[in-house]
């Protein structure tokens, strides 16, 4: 493992420490507490950047050790279900990005299946689902979904430059070890004046100061922990103006609700099957984001 050198938000070295890790396992058994099902709401050593506040898991993995961690989860890990509570959410996305851009081309990083994509029948969307190994395709005009790791997929081609009008990246950022890289390079695919759309926890939200450490958002696999300030102090600093950042209300089924309770507190909660699908709006303390590129 290795300490945070820079913030990436204002480039200070020095960092005072929140809370520390609750994690005492192997990297080896670290896939084991990521993702939906994880055995349990764990987290490494969370600090405080001095200066500027933000917040952020210090010491990380290696940007290898992720890959293998994200491989070994997708082994066993359900794949995502296409749920009304997703539904839900990717229409209040949809939305949102609409109220900037109303035509056009864009990418979806990280798209999973692409189910977003259906949520956008007006625009020419494209999907890159992060995965390491060897992307597909010859070019993003050849597939709606391109499978494989950013940086080869644009020093590749699959990606070109300049050839977005605005990108989305939903619950991706906070997961990424070469933050400031892999932002720079989504940069690098948006035409001038081009949109970049985010959703990321919200350390400063209601949720996370009256959860503390037990906060839904402080796991394993989070790297980065933006408030509505240092998020767009990050975009301002690659180069993007904010227009917008704001509270987002995630919709989550009653299951999954459940779910994280037992994950994070330990309770086991009966969910009758009636009302098992039943989605909520919950307040779990995530923002939206819109930053556009500085000509």
């Amino acid at each position: 493992m290795k300490d945070v050198a820079e913030c990436p938000v204002c480039g200070q070295h020095d960092f005072l420490e929140l809370f520390p890790s609750n994690y005492s396992g192997t990297v080896e058994q670290a896939a084991a507490f990521f993702l939906t099902d994880r055995a349990k709401a764990v987290h490494g050593r969370i600090a405080r950047c001095a200066r500027c506040s933000f917040v952020l898991t210090s010491p990380q993995y290696e940007p290898a050790q992720y890959d293998q961690l994200y491989r070994e989860v997708a082994k066993v890990e359900r794949p995502p279900g296409r749920t009304r509570a997703v539904s839900a959410r990717y229409r209040s996305l949809a939305d949102r990005v609409g109220a900037y851009a109303k035509s056009g081309r864009f990418l979806d990083f990280g798209c999973g299946d692409g189910h977003f994509l259906d949520h956008m029948p007006q625009f020419q969307g494209v999907g890159l689902e992060v995965r390491s190994g060897v992307a597909v395709g010859t070019n993003a005009n050849d597939c709606r979904i391109i499978v494989g790791e950013l940086e080869p997929a644009v020093t590749a081609g699959l990606l070109k430059p300049a050839s977005f009008d605005f990108i989305t990246t939903w619950d991706v950022l906070e997961h990424l070890p070469m933050l400031s890289r892999d932002v720079g390079l989504l940069r690098s695919l948006l035409k001038p004046g081009g949109f970049l759309f985010c959703s990321v926890p919200n350390v400063a939200s209601f949720a996370a100061k009256l959860s503390g450490e037990r906060w839904n958002c402080y796991l394993l696999e989070h790297l980065w922990y933006f408030s509505p300030t240092t998020l767009g102090a990050f975009f301002e600093r690659q180069g993007f103006a904010t227009r917008a950042v704001r509270p987002f209300l995630f919709p989550a089924d009653v299951t999954t609700l459940a779910s994280r309770v037992q994950q994070t507190y330990g309770l086991r909660l009966p969910v009758p099957k009636a009302i098992a699908n039943w989605t909520l709006p919950l307040p779990a303390g995530v923002m939206f984001g819109a930053f556009q590129l500085k000509s």
